[in-house]
């Protein structure tokens, strides 16, 4: 396995146990302080919320790897 299939690996063993370590979802931002009309409509559907938890856990994944 070359050093990119290690990084993908590591990323994706990361991203596994941050979401099996993270006991209740959290926005990537304030959703209370929501002011944009993106934010707005991350808060005010559900799997587009649940969509930015996922990619907020996946990125704070992948930049501990960097």
């Amino acid at each position: 396995m070359g050093d990119h299939g290690r990084k993908a690996f590591t990323a994706a063993a990361l991203a596994a146990v941050a979401f099996a370590a993270t006991p209740a979802p959290a926005a990537s931002f304030d959703r209370a302080k929501a002011t944009s009309r993106t934010e707005r409509l991350i808060c005010s559907d559900a799997a587009l919320g649940a969509r930015d938890e996922i990619l907020s856990k996946l990125y704070v994944a992948v930049s501990v790897v960097r």
